[in-house]
């Protein structure tokens, strides 16, 4: 997984052009396809807690804005991802964190809702330890919205399959939906 020194570095660059390289110049559909699926799933209520795992330039949130959802928190470990999504001002809260190990007095047991993350579960970014943390955050019999590369999925060096499987077996997570999602490779 990336160190935070680094990320919060490789950030830096990117944070001013993130959102025209990502939609606009590569094509990527993972924030459009996966509220589109959150919602789905969710509407019409749109007064659920969301937590935004991996927030970036504020993509998902935006797009859920637009949906009618109010309540989205926002976490990023980058500080100049999380300056474009508070530029937004469609989030309810952001914070700068390491999504591996968040401040439970902040973000106790059983917080959201709806968790969501996209583009943040993959190679050199987050890991098991970030998903175990947004499974503690999300409420019992609440739901997680998670895009992921299929070369990220079936590495079984990461350990993310196996623990998601795990998860699943001991009745900590209940498989809903599977569904490709076909975007530009970044």
């Amino acid at each position: 997984m990336l160190h935070d020194a680094f990320s919060r570095h490789h950030y830096v660059s990117r944070a001013d052009t993130y959102d025209e390289d990502s939609i606009n110049t590569f094509g990527y559909k993972g924030p459009d396809e996966c509220c589109a699926l959150l919602n789905k799933h969710i509407a019409p209520d749109t007064t659920v807690n969301i937590i935004d795992i991996g927030a970036g330039t504020g993509l998902v949130g935006e797009r859920l804005h637009t949906m009618g959802y109010k309540s989205i928190t926002g976490i990023d470990l980058s500080p100049h991802m999380l300056q474009k999504a508070a530029d937004k001002q469609v989030y309810k809260q952001l914070h700068e964190a390491n999504l591996n190990c968040l401040n439970r007095e902040i973000h106790s047991d059983n917080l959201y809702d709806v968790g969501v993350a996209v583009g943040t579960f993959t190679t050199n970014h987050c890991g098991v330890a970030a998903l175990l943390e947004l499974t503690r955050i999300v409420k019992p019999n609440g739901m997680l919205f998670m895009s992921l590369r299929d070369d990220f999925w079936e590495d079984a060096q990461n350990g993310f399959q196996g623990t998601i499987n795990d998860l699943i077996e001991e009745t900590k997570l209940s498989q809903v939906s599977v569904c490709d999602v076909v975007s530009a490779v970044l």
